[in-house]
């Protein structure tokens, strides 16, 4: 009887990982943004300087990002080298997050690789995975705005990725610069 339920129990649970899994959803200003899970461009890999400030604190490290068609990994280092936390994301909507706060946080993982599709992705490919906010490009600038159309984020500086960029990522509450340094192709 044992041996039955046992394998009755390993059937199910093998069952269980063929079925999708619900897409990444990052909730924000009222609305939110479905993640895409590939990244639609060349293979490659980014040095990114990051600056993040706050009225109360700053902080800088680094940003190490590969960007794959199966896999999405930024790893954060200290400027000394030391890891930080690091956030992958597969293809098939595997999220996996590790280190220090924040990076051990769920929410901070999705807002750091939703942040990241927004500035780096085409647009139209990320506009119709908007519920209820909407992101306007002119020029070399990204605004996402809410339902009422109030600002709720800037992004300067944003497109595909390319060595010596600035990106600026504004928001009330917080300014993040990201300066790439460097950028090799796979």
């Amino acid at each position: 009887m044992r041996l039955v339920l046992l394998l009755l129990l390993a059937l199910s649970l093998s069952a269980c990982q063929l079925w999708p899994k619900p897409p990444l959803y990052y909730a924000f200003g009222g609305g939110g943004y479905q993640l895409l899970t590939q990244w639609p461009g060349p293979s490659q890999q980014l040095l990114q300087q990051v600056q993040f400030k706050t009225a109360k604190q700053q902080q800088e490290f680094l940003l190490s990002v590969q960007l794959l068609p199966e896999q999405m990994l930024l790893v954060a280092l200290s400027p000394l080298g030391q890891e930080l936390g690091r956030v992958e994301l597969t293809a098939d909507g595997r999220l996996q997050h590790q280190g220090q706060a924040p990076f051990s946080e769920p929410a901070f993982a999705l807002q750091l690789l939703a942040q990241m599709q927004w500035s780096l992705w085409p647009v139209a490919a990320l506009q119709p995975r908007f519920s209820g906010l909407l992101l306007q490009e002119k020029q070399q600038q990204r605004l996402l705005l809410d339902s009422k159309l109030q600002q709720l984020l800037v992004i300067q500086g944003a497109g595909g990725p390319v060595a010596g960029q600035i990106t600026d990522i504004t928001q009330p509450h917080y300014q993040l610069r990201l300066t790439t340094l460097q950028q090799d192709f796979l």
